[in-house]
C-alpha cells in the first residue's frame, strides 16, 4: 500500500511542477491575462450604463469616500503586522521603512501576475536592509501571509455559518460572537501550525521561527491585526455597496467577500483580477443577496470594487516614486 501512495504523491508533485512551469511561461502568462480581461469584460457587458445612471440610488459620493478611507486604513495595519513579525524573528526594520515597503508591495501585487509579487517585493527590500537575516525575513514574511490567509478563512467560515443559521432580524451581537470565536480559533491555529512546521523547516528558518514561537504576545497581536484588516475590508465593501444604493446584509457580504478573496488562490488570473469580482457576484447570488437587485447593478458593484482596489494600490506607486533610490542597508536596525 505504501509504495502505491508514494507513487501517487510523486506523480501529483510532478504534475504540479509541470503546471507551475506552464504558468510561468509566456503562454501561461498570456492565459492569465486573457482570463482576467475576459472576466472583467463579461462583467462590464452586464451593466446597463444608461439605466444605472438614471437610477434613484445612483452613485453617492459620501459612502464611496468612506469606503476608500477604510480600504486605505487597512494597509498600515498590514505593515504593522509584518514589522512585528520581522522584529520577533530577528530581522527588524524601522516601522516607517516597513510601512513604505508594504505600500510598494501592494502596488506590485495589484499589477504583477500572480499573488506573490507583493511578498517578493517585500523580501527584496528586507534582504537589502538585512542581508544577514534573510532566513528570518523569509520566515516572517511567510508567516505574515499564512496568518492573514488563516484569519480570512476563519472569519469567512464564521460569517457563512451565521448567515446559514439566523434570519434577517439578527443584530450586532452575532458580529461580536463570530469575531471572538474566530480570533480564539485563529490564535490556537497559528500556534499549532507553527509547532507543526518547526521540525520541517531548514535549520536557519527553524531558528527564526523559534524566536517567534517564544514570544506569545506576537501571535496574539498579529492575529488581532489580521482580523482588523479583514473587518476594515468588509466594512469598506459595505459602504461601497451603499454608494450604489445596494443594501446587502453585512454578514452575508462579509462571507461573500471572504469567498471572493479565497478564489484568488487559484493561479489562473492576473493578480486575481476578474476572478475575484466574478466570484463576488456568484457568492452574493448564492447567499440570496440579489433580491430586487438587477444584474447590472451587481456587476457595477463588482467593477467598482475592482476600481477601489486598484486606486488604493496606486498609492504604493507614489511611494515608489518618492523613494528615488533605496535606503542604504541598516547598520543597527531595531529588533535585530
Amino acid at each position: 500500500m505504501r509504495p502505491k501512495v508514494g507513487a501517487v504523491r510523486k506523480r501529483f508533485r510532478l504534475r504540479m511542477q509541470k503546471f507551475a512551469r506552464f504558468l510561468g511561461s509566456p503562454a501561461g502568462l498570456a492565459l492569465r491575462y486573457a482570463v482576467s480581461l475576459g472576466l472583467i469584460v463579461a462583467l462590464a457587458l452586464q451593466v446597463d450604463w444608461r439605466q444605472l445612471g438614471s437610477l434613484e440610488g445612483r452613485l453617492a459620493w459620501s459612502p464611496l469616500v468612506v469606503s476608500l478611507l477604510l480600504a486605505l486604513l487597512a494597509y498600515p495595519l498590514c505593515a504593522w503586522r509584518w514589522w512585528w513579525l520581522l522584529r520577533a524573528s530577528g530581522a527588524g526594520l524601522p516601522f516607517a521603512r516597513a510601512h513604505a515597503v508594504t505600500w510598494i508591495g501592494q502596488f506590485y501585487n495589484a499589477f504583477l501576475p500572480g499573488g506573490i509579487g507583493g511578498d517578493a517585493t517585500r523580501l527584496l527590500y528586507a534582504f537589502r536592509d538585512r542581508p544577514d537575516r534573510k532566513a528570518a525575513a523569509t520566515t516572517a514574511t511567510a508567516l505574515d501571509r499564512m496568518l492573514g490567509f488563516a484569519v480570512l478563512v476563519l472569519l469567512a467560515a464564521g460569517a457563512l455559518a451565521f448567515v446559514g443559521t439566523t434570519g434577517p432580524g439578527r443584530d450586532l451581537r452575532g458580529w461580536a460572537w463570530g469575531l471572538a470565536g474566530g480570533l480564539a480559533v485563529a490564535c490556537a491555529a497559528s500556534w499549532l501550525l507553527l509547532a507543526w512546521a518547526l521540525p520541517r523547516l531548514p535549520a536557519t528558518w527553524a531558528d527564526a521561527a523559534r524566536r517567534l514561537y517564544r514570544v506569545p504576545h506576537v501571535a496574539v497581536a498579529t492575529t488581532l491585526l489580521s482580523a482588523a484588516v479583514w473587518v476594515l475590508d468588509f466594512a469598506s465593501g459595505w459602504f461601497l455597496a451603499q454608494s450604489l444604493g445596494l443594501t446587502f446584509d453585512p454578514m452575508a457580504l462579509a462571507a461573500a467577500l471572504g469567498l471572493a478573496y479565497l478564489s484568488t488562490v487559484l493561479p489562473i488570473s492576473l493578480g486575481g483580477h476578474g476572478l475575484r469580482e466574478g466570484s463576488l457576484v456568484l457568492a452574493l447570488q448564492w447567499l440570496g443577496q440579489t433580491t430586487d437587485v438587477g444584474t447590472d447593478r451587481l456587476a457595477a458593484f463588482a467593477l467598482l470594487f475592482l476600481t477601489v482596489s486598484l486606486a488604493t494600490s496606486l498609492v504604493g506607486g507614489g511611494v515608489l516614486l518618492a523613494m528615488r533610490k533605496p535606503a542604504p542597508p541598516l547598520q543597527h536596525p531595531p529588533g535585530g
